[in-house]
């Protein structure tokens, strides 16, 4: 699968995040690559989703790519992970034989970004910055809507998590190097608190599975 081993890496790895950072009931959360030079319309721009539930279990989805004839889910139930393709109902499992299971999702998972964005997570947004942002977070409005913005630099990177004032839920993280934005993403919509589903963090029925030693 296209990316899929890269992901599947970055969501096991072990990181350090705040103990602010539980997952006692189930998280969901939508967002879009909105980076400049991304199209939109193309399937770069199209919306992902990922779960999250306590330590070990993890899903998460992209949009159907039918130019590449990939749509891809890969579902973790630690220590067990699959890397699943639902148009050709074909996946791969494997078994991480390592402890502890943990599942993570970075918000960034390319290799270029600095070590220490790695304990930023899809469900930890506002714990990690709020243990590693430089200056307090300053009010703004953003395309109308009131939110706190704060900021912290990696490298040569500046990075921006912007959360709703009243419901402290992440809008956008913004990453600049310089004057360019270097990445940006969008959250269409963050849940938590959501009744646990386990059957997400399994395959779904009727896929075809190989098995990876």
């Amino acid at each position: 699968m296209r990316k899929g081993f890269v992901v599947l890496v970055a969501v096991l790895a072990v990181t350090r995040v705040s103990a602010e950072c539980k997952f006692d009931k189930m998280l969901r959360v939508v967002y879009r690559n909105v980076t400049p030079d991304v199209d939109g319309t193309g399937f770069a721009g199209q919306p992902e989703t990922t779960y999250r539930l306590g330590t070990q279990y993890g899903r998460t989805e992209e949009a159907p790519d039918l130019e590449q004839g990939i749509h891809a889910l890969i579902a973790v139930s630690g220590p067990d992970s699959w890397m699943i393709n639902l148009l050709t109902k074909k996946g791969q499992h494997l078994v991480d034989h390592g402890a502890p299971y943990q599942f993570h999702a970075p918000v960034f998972w390319s290799e270029g970004m600095p070590e220490s964005l790695r304990g930023l997570e899809f469900g930890c947004e506002l714990a990690f910055m709020n243990a590693n942002a430089s200056d307090p977070p300053e009010p703004t409005v953003v395309e109308g809507d009131k939110v706190l913005r704060y900021e912290m630099v990696a490298g040569e990177y500046r990075v921006a998590l912007f959360v709703g004032l009243k419901d402290r839920k992440p809008r956008a993280v913004v990453v600049t190097q310089g004057e360019k934005v270097v990445y940006g993403l969008r959250y269409d919509s963050w849940q938590d608190g959501l009744t646990p589903d386990l059957k997400l963090f399994r395959p779904p029925e009727g896929i075809k599975l190989e098995e990876v030693k």
